[in-house]
């Protein structure tokens, strides 16, 4: 886990979240090689020397942000997706993914951070999405209850989000840059995101019957 500087955790909660708010931007709307520290405290209005305050360096922010995004979306899960005792997996896993592509329409900023950290030439901060997937997840929590499944499944299970929301956004047309400084949600008809999860989980091996 990142641990950040006790001076940012001791800010008032609107400050956080202004800072908040602009590294997700900055971060989201550049790889992580190309996102600038100048800029972000450009946008914030504060002294650079402010952000190394408050984390200890820019690979420190950008991991604090993949942990905070991660946190929110499996709050929101854990608060509106079923556990797994009310369904089979297939009904419960197509209603998760359908929940998750909900939540990462609402925060596409999310996404979005999500989707480039996959793939981010620097082996320090690649696949850090992942590896809390791995870890510390709803869906990890559910896989664990079930017979044992092979790393294949397992990787398709865990890719499914990610790869729907980039086909949503690309099926959207629209530009996303616009709804990641505004900090817009994306509205997508329901039957359309129900369609792409049922045309992804249709054909998964795990479901054959």
């Amino acid at each position: 886990m990142v641990i950040t500087e006790k001076t940012f955790e001791r800010l008032p909660s609107d400050k956080r979240r202004r800072f908040l708010s602009e590294a997700y931007k900055e971060f989201s709307l550049h790889s992580y090689e190309s996102a600038s520290i100048t800029h972000l405290v450009k946008n914030l209005g504060i002294a650079k020397g402010s952000v190394y305050q408050y984390f200890k360096d820019k690979q420190s922010l950008y991991l604090y942000l993949i942990d905070d995004a991660f946190n929110q979306v499996e709050q929101l899960l854990d608060k509106t997706c079923p556990v797994l005792t009310n369904f089979g997996f297939r009904d419960w896993y197509e209603n998760y993914l359908m929940v998750y592509l909900k939540i990462l329409l609402s925060f596409p900023i999310y996404g979005i951070l999500f989707d480039k950290n996959q793939h981010e030439t620097s082996t320090k901060i690649k696949g850090h999405y992942l590896h809390l997937l791995g870890e510390k997840s709803m869906l990890q929590r559910t896989i664990q209850s079930l017979p044992e499944l092979s790393l294949y499944e397992v990787t398709q299970l865990k890719s499914g989000p990610l790869f729907l929301f980039s086909l949503l956004v690309e099926q959207s047309g629209q530009d996303i840059e616009v709804y990641l400084e505004s900090g817009a949600t994306l509205e997508l008809p329901t039957e359309t995101i129900l369609e792409l999860c049922d045309q992804f989980v249709h054909p998964l091996p795990i479901f054959d019957t």
